[in-house]
């Protein structure tokens, strides 16, 4: 896509690994799978680059970037479980995982809005 970092072809291979590590939105971390696996209940910090507005937004709200991930059924097997209860909170897990975006977007609208507004009366930095 045209937001893709190119590399030309004189870097080392340092910038390769640059490259993974670039700033993310919470759009793309939603769209991801977790690599997470069973009933976790507060995952480990991602190791995630979040652009500025988007890592405010998380912060402002408390939300850990990880539990915006995509974690599908199997991800929530453990040794014992049964299935309905492994259901139950995969569901749940999507659920709450639906409810986490719709506020970080909601904040980071927010924060456009309100560079936006800053930027018409003439002022003010901007982030990311």
């Amino acid at each position: 896509s045209s937001m893709d970092v190119s590399v030309s072809s004189t870097k080392s291979k340092k910038s390769k690994k640059a490259l993974s590590t670039r700033a993310q939105s919470v759009e793309e971390i939603f769209g991801q799978v977790s690599d997470v696996v069973a009933s976790t209940i507060a995952p480990p910090p991602p190791r995630v680059v979040l652009t500025p507005r988007s890592a405010e937004a998380c912060l402002k709200h408390g939300v850990n970037p990880e539990v915006l991930r995509i974690r599908d059924l199997d991800s929530f097997w453990e040794v014992g479980i049964e299935p309905e209860i492994q259901r139950m909170r995969h569901e749940v897990y999507s659920n709450r995982r639906h409810e986490m975006m719709k506020i970080v977007r909601g904040e980071r609208k927010r924060l456009v809005n309100m560079e936006e507004a800053a930027k018409e009366r003439g002022g003010g930095a901007t982030l990311t």
